[in-house]
């Protein structure tokens, strides 16, 4: 099960993941619509972020273009409206491969097999596999979440 956000331990940790309990992401998740996180004024007069804190890590394998590619061992770190990848060995996490903004993410779904999920972005499909089918929903479930909070945060509408 994926628990409070803790140092990861090796360079393939366990994902770990942090909400503020109650929140937006609760709320999205369960798909209750409009939330008022999203839409509520910081007390200093500036719309609050609802992306702010919203934060998932841990390891994913990704596959190159066409179905015949090898699965490569990535570490994946979701936060602020962005999914990032870095190199397993990367314990210091601090030289991203890439990083893909969630509000160009289209056409996400789980694959048929249980451990997978993909997207397209930047005109490519992206492959990814998880270790267990829970691990593959709680990404999945977390991307589509804050795709969420973003329109609602007045973002451009995702398809």
């Amino acid at each position: 099960t994926l628990g409070p956000c803790l140092p990861p331990h090796g360079p393939m940790a366990e994902p770990t993941r942090r909400w503020p309990a109650g929140d937006a992401h609760d709320q999205a998740a369960a798909g209750c619509g409009h939330d008022q996180a999203a839409t509520s004024q910081a007390a200093n007069g500036h719309v609050a972020d609802p992306l702010a804190g919203r934060f998932l890590e841990g390891p994913l394998e990704t596959r190159g273009a066409g179905m015949v590619g090898k699965w490569e061992p990535r570490w994946f770190r979701l936060e602020g409206g962005i999914l990032e990848s870095f190199a397993p060995e990367d314990t210091v996490r601090d030289r991203s491969l890439g990083s893909i903004p969630l509000r160009e993410i289209t056409n996400l779904m789980l694959d048929g097999d249980r451990c997978r999920w993909q997207f397209e972005a930047n005109g490519q499909t992206v492959r990814l596999r998880a270790k267990t089918e829970q691990e593959a929903r709680s990404w999945f479930s977390s991307v589509q979440a804050v795709q969420t909070l973003a329109q609602h945060a007045g973002g451009k509408p995702m398809p």
